[in-house]
């Protein structure tokens, strides 16, 4: 079934994928440790944009959004579980309207601790539900009253998403369509009905034979001690979930350039070249070769998966 062409199916109840059933089993572990604690927080995800020439049309952009809602079913698919099914179970109710899902605020853009507040907000907010499908919101932040129907510059949008509907590459694919709609762009609607959609991709995956992968894990990691800690020179403690930190730092040109050409000379993609970057740092510091670190895939292992916006990453040590 992996190399035949996929076709869609005409169904609209069905299994849930592997990554959202991990997600929605998950997410009630992970709200006992976010309702102790403020700074952490739940598998929403905020992407901050910021007016800086020019202006946009509320109403059209509104529209838009509505329009990629109705084009992506992942948008309107409910999860909960099912006893006839004995597993949870995915269930699209059409609906392109945002309802309480988009909301216009009155801001002074100047006031960076209350922008902050603001996305810190819709980064923990309680507005999403996966079992009525509730896991898109729109929150425009704007300085004034006037031109009620416009954002201007440094005025703020803000789209939430809920990772159980969306990856990081279907986020590039959100924007692309909801740029596309905004601009009066004309979708092919002939191919869009004929498109696989997240919940085909679910059925097929679950088709799928997953004998010799689970074998594969299973031998690597048959004599593997999990209780043994990395030798960091340093204390480190195990850390709550959802918690971490980010360090971010400037990479000049010059090395950027050195970083292409040994890419492109050695054939590998950059997951590779970091990947053993940061083996060699961490052996360098620690004197040790045995690593597990755990990273994140794609998942898209059909050409047919490539536009399709839903969770398909995966994890992969």
């Amino acid at each position: 079934m992996g190399d035949e062409e996929w076709k869609r199916l005409n169904i609209t109840k069905g299994r849930t994928s592997y990554s959202q059933e991990r997600i929605w089993l998950d997410e009630p572990i992970r709200s006992t440790y976010t309702v102790k604690d403020e700074n952490l927080y739940d598998y929403n995800y905020v992407k901050v944009y910021q007016i800086e020439d020019g202006f946009l049309s509320i109403n059209r952009f509104r529209q838009s959004i509505e329009n990629v809602i109705k084009r992506n079913e992942i948008f309107q698919t409910e999860l909960d579980y099912s006893l006839d099914e004995h597993g949870i179970e995915q269930i699209i109710k059409k609906s392109n309207k945002l309802n309480d899902s988009f909301e216009i605020t009155k801001v002074d853009v100047c006031d960076q601790d209350k922008i902050n507040e603001i996305i810190y907000s819709e980064q923990i907010t309680k507005h999403f539900d996966l079992n009525k499908g509730e896991i898109f919101r729109c929150h425009l932040l704007k300085q004034s009253n006037k031109d009620k129907n416009r954002l201007i510059k440094n005025d703020f949008i803000l789209l939430i998403f809920h990772h159980s509907a969306i990856d990081n590459y279907s986020r590039f694919l959100f924007l692309k369509q909801l740029t596309s709609e905004y601009q009066n762009e004309k979708m092919n609607l002939e191919e869009n009905e004929n498109q696989l959609r997240f919940i085909d991709y679910s059925y097929y995956e679950r088709q799928l034979d997953l004998t010799k992968c689970e074998e594969f894990w299973q031998d690597l990691f048959s004599d593997y001690s999990f209780k043994q800690r990395i030798n960091l020179p340093y204390d480190n403690k195990l850390i709550f979930i959802s918690s971490g930190s980010i360090y971010s730092f400037q990479i000049d040109k010059s090395l950027t350039r050195q970083i292409f050409r040994y890419k492109k000379k050695q054939n590998i993609n950059f997951f590779r070249l970091f990947l053993s970057t940061f083996y060699c740092y961490l052996f360098k510091i620690t004197q040790d070769t045995d690593f597990s670190v755990l990273g994140v895939t794609p998942n898209r292992y059909k050409s047919q998966l490539t536009n399709i916006i839903g969770p398909f990453e995966n994890f992969i040590v």
